[in-house]
């Protein structure tokens, strides 16, 4: 059976109670539509996954993945790398219960939503920009540009470091002088 098929089957019923309707629909995609909200779901088969985004119409959607189920809503219900079938049983499960705010247009829960993706972001952000430094002042270093490595470093946190960047730091600032 088609992806659509099985999430219109299982899925039908909760739009139907919540007034969401499916205005887009192909084999492995629908987007659903409130007056308040939008989610779509959809299965890449060559990557063999599925995806739920939801949001405030006219806005943007943000996924719920796993983490977002267990961090936001306390759900231990698996949806990541799980077969079509148990993830829109799942998913079923979700919008039945803890997700229920979601698929009403709850401000606040799809606000908890946004935050909690947004604060990931940027830790994510803040991950990459310390790598991406942190290699930028070892090269520095391994060139005897010390005043590239310090200016790498005091981009970073170096209290988060092994304590051999703050000698390091020590000793270029020694060189510098």
């Amino acid at each position: 059976m088609e992806f659509n098929k099985i999430v219109i089957d299982r899925l039908e019923p909760i739009f139907h109670k919540n007034n969401l309707r499916v205005v887009e629909q192909f084999n492995d995609y629908l987007k659903i539509e409130s007056d308040k909200i939008v989610l779509t779901i959809s299965h890449d088969k060559r990557e063999n996954s599925n995806s739920f985004f939801i949001g405030i119409k006219n806005s943007s959607l943000y996924q719920i993945n796993e983490n977002v189920l267990k961090d936001v809503f306390n759900s231990a219900l698996k949806i990541n790398n799980v077969s079509p079938d148990v993830f829109v049983i799942n998913l079923a499960l979700f919008l039945e219960g803890e997700g229920n705010q979601l698929i009403i247009g709850n401000k606040d829960a799809l606000h908890s939503v946004e935050k909690y993706i947004q604060n990931e972001s940027n830790e994510y952000t803040a991950e990459l920009v310390k790598n991406q430094s942190l290699d930028a002042a070892n090269k520095a270093w391994e060139e005897g540009n010390y005043k590239d490595f310090i200016k790498n470093l005091d981009k970073i946190d170096r209290q988060k470091l092994p304590s051999s960047y703050d000698l390091k730091y020590k000793m270029a600032q020694q060189k510098l002088k």
